[in-house]
């Protein structure tokens, strides 16, 4: 018995150090029935199975798990594979395989997961797991010369090939692997440099965070990222310095699945993280077109819809560069020639409502200033506001800044629930310097002198406005609403008074003198919006010299103007051609005369005169003796506005 068993001892050990040659069928077909694949093995073949298991071949072919029409999912050339049994047992008992190294010098594979999630890589396992939750196998050492990974995700929507060299593990030298593809519909070209591969690709929760940097493209977006990364393909875990640039913030929610507006060109220099589903960016630094801005982002891809919350600030906000999140062409049109058609002013452009329903939103936004792009109005100053996105409402709460010294409140909705959407808006005006938020209305545009300003004053009042549409034009097209506008303790431009009032003799004479602002008695302006037609109830400017009163309509539905200023003089002149102006044509082509039918009655009766009477008294129409009024014109009641 002592004889024969040290004969077989001998013999397994011979065997052992010779490596089993004669067991290559045998392995085979045991390793198919582990794997439930079909396994194939070329010779040179050894095999061991003590000390340190491991099996080298010319030539290991795996076939894909459940059947998928694949010609493979690993085939490795001049490879070894190790081993530990007790991986092998945990694998059995339903952990991910592990594998203590593989080496090879050719390495193909290929990862396909179908849409019920069937994996070609669940080996041994007869059924799928549930969506998302199989794990890719995993090496303790992996060191490739040429290494090629073709992948077919219908859960991610990924189609890529993965090119591979290099070694890791311990003294390896690290990994090279180039992703070229498409991602959710976008073209994909990324170029990875990593101590192990196999790990980024990994979907485990298990899988250990690498260091890694990462460079190319995502559609169109250009990224580079810098820190440790585990499943990069999956954007299970990740943490490190962060560089984005492309043509719009669009372009990257995109690829994410994130409702971004559309933008001008950004680069954003920050951090990102990802873990459990997930996102976190901090945004050190963010240029938007002319705009300077910083944040700190989470984004909640476990929730249905998604979730992005977060705070949103910087020194500057330009309006321009969110012009094509509210329907703005987003670039300056071209001067149109003199016969053509007037252009239109509102924004066309419908707005992404389906985005709105792709997920949720809770953002505080407090940004130094909100620069209107032009340089008729002032910026808003300490912009503050709550973006909310619930259940496609998009809402402004407790939106507020400073404008011209004073303050503008208020709120606004977009509810994309219903067809066409419903917007509303609140605004009221406390406190405003209207020459200091409007610096056109100061000669040259600036100076701070109330002296060279044709229209000083603090504003007070109210917009409430709500309408229906696809874009700005239909909303505005269609608002309802009222506005009402006072403003106090203001001046008027002396000469611009006379000369709205066709005051030859008065103009005359404030500019031999010098124009000097007059004291405002009242300036007021409430108005009623029906179906986008804006009617004023009452405007009038009131000073010591005369009665500006406004009437007429404007159409915000085909961007039309209406309106007739009628100057009523307090005092003498000797020469008069007070007539009333009218402001008419389009909101791009505003066209301003006079009420021709009145001044050529007057130039009538002055022709009249002159030939029956004296040439002197050709004079006499053009005397106006002045109305002498002395009560408050911004008083009156306001006229109901017109009916549907």
């Amino acid at each position: 018995m002592a004889a024969f068993a040290g004969l077989l001892l001998a013999a397994l050990l011979l065997c052992e150090a010779l490596g089993w040659p004669f067991l290559r069928g045998p392995v085979e077909r045991a390793a198919a029935r582990a794997t439930a694949s079909p396994v194939r093995i070329e010779a040179p073949f050894r095999v061991r199975f003590v000390l340190s298991p491991h099996v080298q071949a010319a030539r290991i072919v795996v076939g894909a798990a459940h059947g998928l029409e694949l010609p493979h999912f690993v085939d490795a050339r001049e490879v070894r594979v190790d081993w530990l049994w007790s991986d092998i047992r945990r694998w059995r008992d339903g952990a991910p395989l592990r594998l203590e190294a593989l080496r090879a010098h050719a390495l193909d594979a290929r990862l396909q997961r179908l849409a019920d999630g069937r994996a070609s890589w669940q080996l041994g396992q007869p059924a799928a797991p549930p969506a998302g939750d199989a794990a890719l196998p995993r090496f303790g050492l992996l060191a490739l010369d040429q290494g090629h990974v073709e992948i077919d995700d219908r859960l991610l929507a990924l189609r890529a090939t993965v090119d591979l060299s290099g070694s890791e593990g311990e003294g390896g030298r690290g990994i090279e692997a180039r992703a070229r593809g498409q991602y959710r519909g976008h073209a994909l070209d990324l170029r990875a440099q990593t101590a192990a591969a196999l790990p980024l690709l990994d979907e485990s929760e298990q899988a250990p965070a690498l260091p890694v940097r990462l460079e190319g493209r995502v559609g169109e977006v250009v990224l580079a990222f810098d820190g440790r990364a585990a499943a990069l393909l999956t954007g299970r875990r990740l943490d490190g310095a962060l560089r984005l640039k492309g043509p719009s913030l669009a372009a990257v929610g995109s690829p994410l699945g994130l409702a971004l507006p559309a933008t001008p060109p950004f680069e954003l220099v920050g951090r990102l993280a990802h873990d459990a589903g997930v996102w976190h960016l901090v945004a050190e630094r963010a240029a938007v077109g002319s705009s300077r801005l910083a944040g700190d982002f989470r984004y909640d891809g476990t929730r249905e819809p998604g979730r992005l919350s977060g705070q949103l600030g910087g020194e500057r906000l330009a309006l321009a560069d969110l012009g094509p999140a509210v329907g703005a062409a987003g670039a300056p049109a071209r001067p149109a020639p003199a016969d053509a058609p007037p252009r239109r002013v509102l924004p066309q452009r419908e707005f992404n409502l389906p985005q709105l329903r792709g997920m949720d939103a809770d953002v505080q936004v407090a940004v130094g200033e909100l620069d209107f792009g032009t340089e008729a109005l002032a910026p808003v100053r300490q912009l503050r506001t709550r973006v909310r996105l619930d259940d496609a409402v998009l809402r402004l709460d407790a939106l507020s800044g400073v404008i011209g010294g004073g303050r503008v409140e208020g709120w606004s909705a977009l509810d994309a629930r219903q067809t066409p959407a419903h917007w509303s808006l609140d605004l009221s005006f406390e406190r405003v310097d209207v020459a200091r938020w409007i610096p056109a209305l100061r000669r040259g545009g600036g100076g701070d002198d109330a002296r060279q300003a044709l229209l000083t004053g603090i504003l007070e009042g109210r917009l409430v406005l709500a309408g229906r549409g696809r874009s700005t034009a239909q909303i505005l097209g269609s608002a309802d609403g009222d506005g009402r506008l006072m403003l106090r303790r203001g001046t008027v431009s002396h000469l611009l008074t006379e000369a709205a009032g066709l005051d030859l003799a008065q103009a005359l004479g404030v500019l031999v003198r010098g124009d000097e602002p007059l004291p405002l008695r009242c300036a007021r302006l409430e108005f009623g919006v029906r179906d986008g037609l804006v009617v004023p109830r009452v405007a009038v400017i009131d000073n010591r010299d005369s009665t500006v009163l406004v009437d007429g309509r404007a159409s915000l539905a085909d961007e039309t103007l209406a309106l007739r200023a009628q100057v009523r003089p307090k005092d003498f002149s000797p020469l008069s051609l007070r007539t009333p102006v009218l402001i008419g044509g389009h909101f791009s082509r505003p066209e301003v005369g006079v009420q021709a039918g009145r001044l050529a009655g007057r130039a009538a009766a002055a022709i009249v005169l002159g030939v029956l009477a004296a040439p002197v008294a050709a004079l006499l129409p053009f005397v106006d003796p002045g109305s002498g009024e002395k009560s408050d014109p911004c008083t009156a009641q306001p006229k109901p506005a017109p009916g549907r």
